[in-house]
């Protein structure tokens, strides 16, 4: 820490992340460049099936990668200026009051048993 400062430098920070998520990319639980292509629900119930890009390779054309997931986050980037997905229904959704971003997100209130 700097002194008179309460804030980490941005060193700091960094080495805090990377060290923090460090044993999470060796397992395999984070995956870097990946590009998301498809999340879906199993018919189960039991899991999540996602179908995502792995650039990682840096051949120029990604590897199509189908992996089982228990649960599925959702982050985004974009908080200061919403930015939101051209897919189709979403404009309904979101008129419903069903499809949330992340700059209004407060609590999961209203949501709990839904998926």
């Amino acid at each position: 820490m700097t002194p008179h400062q309460p804030f980490p430098t941005l060193t700091e920070t960094w080495e805090y992340l990377h060290n923090f998520a460090k044993p999470f990319l060796e397992s395999g639980a984070i995956k870097l460049s990946r590009e998301v292509v498809c999340v879906a629900e199993m018919k189960d119930g039991k899991g999540w099936s996602v179908l995502s890009k792995d650039w990682s390779k840096g051949e120029g054309r990604p590897r199509e990668v189908e992996e089982l997931w228990d649960a599925v986050v959702v982050a985004v980037g974009w908080y200061d200026h919403p930015v939101w997905p051209e897919t189709e229904g979403l404009d309904e959704l979101r008129q419903r009051g069903l499809a949330k971003h992340a700059k209004w997100w407060r609590v999961p209130k209203g949501y709990k048993g839904k998926v």
